[in-house]
């Protein structure tokens, strides 16, 4: 429900447990992450600057922090990331 609130092109920071991560062939260096905590699923795009400097984090770690703007296009919500952090149990 958190993301729901926020107005799309504002800068948000999101956290959960890592449920999904998708690097498509055809999506150009980009991975997909899916992160969950209580309040729902957050989606985060990961462009291939931002995953090349925290690969580590994002194969590291079950529990991730990512930073960057709302997005939305019809029903979906994305974050588009300028950084990704792992956080540790």
């Amino acid at each position: 429900e958190g993301l729901k609130q926020v107005s799309a092109g504002r800068r948000v920071k999101v956290g959960g447990m890592m449920i999904c991560r998708q690097m498509p062939p055809t999506a150009k260096g980009i991975c997909f992450i899916s992160l969950e905590d209580e309040t729902g699923i957050a989606n985060l795009v990961v462009p291939a600057d931002v995953y090349a400097q925290c690969r580590k984090e994002i194969h590291g770690a079950l529990f991730l922090v990512g930073e960057g703007m709302l997005e939305r296009s019809g029903k979906v919500t994305n974050v588009k990331t300028r950084s990704v952090m792992s956080v540790r149990q």
